[in-house]
């Protein structure tokens, strides 16, 4: 699993979505996050830009959660065709498989997954949009039932990238996804992560402010190359160089919050910190000093 700059970035006129990461199926690339608090279970909207590496007929699991194989909720690419998934119970009771198919490897096509089982009518308890537009005819359908209790958002396992099963895993995607989000409590359209560019009439993405991502909503841009643990000191003066960042217990930065920027310093639990080496810039002295932050 690897990011990739220029050759996948997605061309915009507003907003360039400059880098993607990259899924190899035969490396078993996958991100997985088991969540401690429960959240929404029947409102969440996922938006993400998908880029298949190539035409197969095997399952490739874009986005996952499951307690175990009887029950689980999934949304992947199989034959082409976009496919939301859900069981409870080792019942069938969730099931929208697109009759549009997507064989473009070369193109882009952004995704949105958007769920409210509170809604009267069926037909918008699940609801799937490609750049931009609804897909509505699909070859098979079937959707819970009204104010059903999801499994995306719940405290178990979720996965990007694979199918998840009591921490087994299988059935890789092979491809790119670039702009990853994961709203927990609403159920949004389209219009929330893009816009048609009204000189090529073609659906561009577009930066997203003031988003409310709920109790296990997340942002994951692709953006840069360090991992959630890699904090770098970026201020040097005229004498100083920069110093070494550690990041103790769970420590990272985060996207979800930030004042500035695209992402804050997360410490959630007692051992999480950030230590430097001793260094003579810290030497304050006697004198009257100020530490601001955010």
């Amino acid at each position: 699993m690897s990011l990739l700059q220029n050759a996948n970035a997605i061309p915009s006129r507003g907003y360039d979505l400059e880098q993607s990461l990259r899924f190899d199926h035969d490396s078993s690339a996958r991100l997985t996050k088991t969540f401690a608090p429960r959240g929404d279970a029947q409102k969440n909207t996922l938006s993400v830009w998908v880029k298949s590496a190539g035409l197969k007929d095997t399952r490739e699991n874009i986005f996952s959660a499951a307690l175990n194989d009887s029950n689980r909720q999934q949304f992947y690419i199989q034959n082409n065709t976009l496919r939301l998934f859900g069981r409870t119970a080792n019942s069938n009771d969730l099931e929208l498989y697109s009759n549009q198919v997507f064989r473009d490897p070369a193109a882009w096509y952004h995704v949105v997954v958007a769920m409210d089982s509170t809604q009267g009518t069926a037909a918008n308890r699940a609801r799937i949009y490609v750049n931009g537009e609804e897909i509505t005819s699909w070859s098979t359908s079937s959707r819970w039932a009204q104010n059903y209790q999801g499994w995306w958002g719940r405290n178990i396992e979720h996965s990007i990238g694979t199918d998840v099963d009591n921490n087994t895993y299988d059935n890789y995607m092979d491809g790119y996804l670039s702009e990853m989000h994961f709203v927990d409590g609403q159920q949004l359209t389209p219009a929330s992560f893009g816009e048609t560019d009204s000189s090529t009439n073609q659906w561009i993405p577009k930066e997203v402010t003031g988003m409310t991502y709920g109790t296990n909503g997340f942002y994951l841009p692709f953006s840069g190359t360090d991992s959630p643990t890699a904090i770098t000191d970026t201020h040097t003066g005229k004498t100083e160089s920069a110093h070494t960042v550690t990041a103790n217990g769970n420590a990272e930065t985060s996207s979800t919050q930030k004042k500035f920027g695209n992402a804050s310093y997360k410490c959630a639990a007692t051992g999480d910190f950030l230590s430097i080496p001793d260094n003579t810039n810290f030497d304050f002295g006697s004198g009257d000093f100020t530490i601001s932050a955010w």
